[in-house]
C-alpha cells in the first residue's frame, strides 16, 4: 500500500477517534488502534497514535482542568496506572506480532459486549466497586496503555459506577492521557520507535485533529451521549471481529 493511500484510509479513522474523544474523554486509542490494525501494523500504528493523543488531551484536559477530579487522579489513578504502565513497557517484546494483534481483538470484543450490554440495562452503573478491585482494573488500563495506547476500557470500566459528573469524568480522563502519553512519548524516543516512517504520518494526519475537537467538542453538549456510544460500541466490536480475520 502507497503512502497516500494508507493516509487516505487512517485520515477518517483518525478524525471518527478523535472526535470521540473530545466528546467524551475517551476512545481514540481503541478506535484508532482497533481499526489502524487492519491496514498498519500496531507496533507502528501505536506511537502515531500516542503523538496524537497529545494534542487533544491538551486542548481538553487543560481548557477544561478545573472540572477534574484532581485528587483521585493524584491519589489513585496516577499511582496504579503507573504499576501497570511499567509491567507494559517490561513485557511488551513478548506480545508482538499477529499474538498482539489477537489480544487486542479479544479485549476489545469483550469489551464492546459488555457495554453494549450495560447500555441495554435499566442501571448500567451497576453496584459500587471496591478500592482493590478497581485498582486492578487500573492497573490493567497502564498495561493496555502501553502496548496499545489504549488504557481507556479498563480505566472507564473502574471510574463508571463513581457517577461523575460529564464535565469532571471527561477532564479527568484527559489529564491522564496526557501524563501517559508524555510518559510513552519519551520511553518510544529512547526505545527507537520514533523513526521517520512514524513521524511523517503523524504529521500527514495532524489536519485531521482540530475538526474532531471542534466537532467532540460540539457534541459534549448538545447530543444524547448513550446513543452515541451505543453507535461507538457496535463499531468497536464490529472492528475488534475483523482483527481476527
Amino acid at each position: 500500500m502507497d503512502f497516500l493511500t494508507l493516509v487516505a484510509i487512517l485520515a477518517p479513522i483518525v478524525l471518527l477517534a478523535y472526535t470521540t474523544e473530545a466528546f467524551t474523554g475517551f476512545g481514540a486509542s481503541v478506535i484508532a488502534v482497533t481499526l489502524g490494525a487492519n491496514v498498519y501494523p500496531i507496533e507502528k500504528l501505536v506511537p502515531v497514535i500516542v503523538l496524537l493523543n497529545i494534542i487533544v488531551s491538551s486542548y481538553i484536559g487543560f481548557r477544561h482542568h478545573r472540572h477534574a477530579d484532581k485528587e483521585l487522579l493524584l491519589k489513585r489513578i496516577l499511582p496504579n496506572m503507573s504499576v501497570g504502565l511499567a509491567i507494559g513497557i517490561v513485557s511488551f517484546p513478548y506480545v508482538r506480532g499477529e499474538w498482539l494483534k489477537w489480544l487486542l481483538g479479544a479485549f476489545v470484543v469483550l469489551f464492546a459486549l459488555r457495554q453494549l450490554y450495560l447500555l441495554g440495562t435499566s442501571e448500567p452503573g451497576g453496584p459500587p466497586m471496591s478500592l482493590l478491585r478497581a485498582s486492578l482494573f487500573q492497573v490493567l488500563a497502564g498495561i493496555t496503555h502501553a502496548y496499545f495506547s489504549t488504557g481507556g476500557p479498563p480505566l472507564v470500566y473502574s471510574l463508571g459506577r463513581m457517577e461523575l459528573p460529564k464535565q469532571t469524568f471527561r477532564a479527568t480522563l484527559s489529564l491522564v492521557w496526557w501524563v501517559f502519553s508524555v510518559v510513552l512519548i519519551v520511553v518510544f524516543a529512547l526505545t527507537g520507535r520514533l523513526d521517520q516512517q512514524v513521524l511523517v504520518l503523524y504529521a500527514a494526519l495532524i489536519p485531521m485533529m482540530p475538526l474532531g475537537i471542534w466537532i467532540g467538542e460540539y457534541l459534549h453538549g448538545r447530543v444524547n451521549e448513550r446513543w452515541f456510544r451505543m453507535f461507538i460500541y457496535v463499531l468497536l466490536l464490529l472492528s475488534g471481529i475483523v482483527l481476527f480475520l
